[in-house]
Protein backbone atom coordinates (compact mmCIF):
# COMPACT_ATOMS: atom_id res chain seq x y z
CA UNK A 1 0.00 0.00 0.00
CA UNK A 2 0.90 3.75 -0.71
CA UNK A 3 -0.19 6.26 1.74
CA UNK A 4 1.40 10.09 3.03
CA UNK A 5 4.29 9.29 5.85
CA UNK A 6 1.50 11.12 8.11
CA UNK A 7 -1.08 8.38 7.95
CA UNK A 8 1.98 5.80 9.07
CA UNK A 9 0.69 5.52 12.76
CA UNK A 10 -2.87 5.46 11.64
CA UNK A 11 -2.19 2.43 9.22
CA UNK A 12 0.09 0.64 12.34
CA UNK A 13 -3.19 1.28 14.09
CA UNK A 14 -5.71 0.10 12.22
CA UNK A 15 -3.47 -3.14 10.12
CA UNK A 16 -1.57 -4.22 13.33
CA UNK A 17 -2.40 -8.19 13.13
CA UNK A 18 -4.52 -8.17 10.24
CA UNK A 19 -3.64 -10.10 6.96
CA UNK A 20 -5.65 -9.48 3.93
CA UNK A 21 -6.46 -12.55 1.33
CA UNK A 22 -8.28 -12.68 -1.62
CA UNK A 23 -11.39 -14.82 -0.96
CA UNK A 24 -13.42 -16.47 2.03
CA UNK A 25 -11.99 -20.37 1.38
CA UNK A 26 -8.41 -18.42 1.51
CA UNK A 27 -9.42 -16.91 4.79
CA UNK A 28 -11.17 -20.26 6.14
CA UNK A 29 -7.84 -22.57 5.10
CA UNK A 30 -5.75 -20.28 7.13
CA UNK A 31 -8.17 -20.52 10.05
CA UNK A 32 -6.62 -23.77 10.00
CA UNK A 33 -3.18 -22.86 11.61
CA UNK A 34 -2.59 -22.74 14.61
CA UNK A 35 -2.33 -20.39 17.26
CA UNK A 36 -2.86 -17.55 14.19
CA UNK A 37 -3.37 -14.16 16.11
CA UNK A 38 -4.40 -12.43 12.93
CA UNK A 39 -7.44 -10.70 12.06
CA UNK A 40 -7.87 -11.94 8.51
CA UNK A 41 -10.33 -9.83 5.90
CA UNK A 42 -11.23 -10.83 2.23
CA UNK A 43 -11.18 -8.19 -0.48
CA UNK A 44 -15.32 -8.69 -0.12
CA UNK A 45 -14.87 -7.38 3.11
CA UNK A 46 -15.26 -10.77 5.34
CA UNK A 47 -13.93 -10.40 8.54
CA UNK A 48 -12.19 -13.50 10.08
CA UNK A 49 -11.05 -13.29 14.20
CA UNK A 50 -8.96 -15.44 15.48
CA UNK A 51 -10.69 -18.03 16.92
CA UNK A 52 -12.99 -18.48 14.03
CA UNK A 53 -15.51 -16.22 14.73
CA UNK A 54 -16.88 -14.91 10.77
CA UNK A 55 -18.42 -11.27 10.60
CA UNK A 56 -19.94 -8.50 7.84
CA UNK A 57 -18.30 -8.95 4.08
CA UNK A 58 -20.44 -7.90 1.07
CA UNK A 59 -21.50 -9.83 -1.60
CA UNK A 60 -21.05 -9.60 -5.59
CA UNK A 61 -23.96 -10.21 -7.63
CA UNK A 62 -24.10 -14.58 -8.69
CA UNK A 63 -21.76 -15.11 -5.67
CA UNK A 64 -22.26 -16.55 -2.41
CA UNK A 65 -20.38 -16.62 0.46
CA UNK A 66 -20.28 -18.19 3.55
CA UNK A 67 -22.60 -15.87 5.69
CA UNK A 68 -24.64 -15.86 2.87
CA UNK A 69 -25.21 -19.36 3.17
CA UNK A 70 -25.40 -19.68 6.55
CA UNK A 71 -28.33 -17.32 6.97
CA UNK A 72 -30.08 -18.81 4.30
CA UNK A 73 -29.75 -21.79 5.63
CA UNK A 74 -31.24 -19.71 8.89
CA UNK A 75 -33.74 -18.67 7.28
CA UNK A 76 -35.15 -21.65 5.79
CA UNK A 77 -35.06 -23.66 9.37
CA UNK A 78 -37.60 -21.15 10.73
CA UNK A 79 -39.71 -21.86 7.22
CA UNK A 80 -39.43 -25.48 8.00
CA UNK A 81 -40.31 -24.91 11.53
CA UNK A 82 -43.25 -22.87 10.61
CA UNK A 83 -44.14 -25.33 8.60
CA UNK A 84 -43.99 -28.39 10.91
CA UNK A 85 -46.54 -26.00 13.61
CA UNK A 86 -48.77 -25.43 10.58
CA UNK A 87 -48.79 -28.89 9.73
CA UNK A 88 -49.72 -30.04 13.14
CA UNK A 89 -52.40 -27.32 13.32
CA UNK A 90 -53.76 -28.93 10.09
CA UNK A 91 -53.36 -32.04 11.48
CA UNK A 92 -55.63 -31.29 14.79
CA UNK A 93 -58.15 -29.42 12.79
CA UNK A 94 -58.40 -32.53 10.37
CA UNK A 95 -59.38 -35.09 13.20
CA UNK A 96 -61.84 -32.39 14.74
CA UNK A 97 -63.31 -32.29 11.62
CA UNK A 98 -63.32 -36.01 11.34
CA UNK A 99 -65.38 -36.41 15.07
CA UNK A 100 -67.84 -33.55 13.79
CA UNK A 101 -68.14 -35.40 10.84
CA UNK A 102 -68.67 -39.02 12.51
CA UNK A 103 -70.38 -37.52 15.14
CA UNK A 104 -73.23 -36.04 12.36
CA UNK A 105 -73.12 -38.73 10.64
CA UNK A 106 -74.37 -41.17 13.96
CA UNK A 107 -77.26 -38.61 14.61
CA UNK A 108 -77.97 -38.74 10.83
CA UNK A 109 -78.43 -42.73 11.15
CA UNK A 110 -80.53 -42.37 14.13
CA UNK A 111 -82.72 -39.58 13.08
CA UNK A 112 -83.48 -42.11 9.94
CA UNK A 113 -84.05 -45.08 12.02
CA UNK A 114 -86.52 -43.27 13.72
CA UNK A 115 -88.58 -42.38 11.02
Amino acid sequence: MHFEDKYQKLFDYLLNRVIIVENIDVATEMLKIKKLKYRIVTLDGDLVIPGGTISGGSMKPKKTNILSRKRRIFELDNIIDSLRTRIIGLEAETEKLEKVNSNSARRDRRINAYY
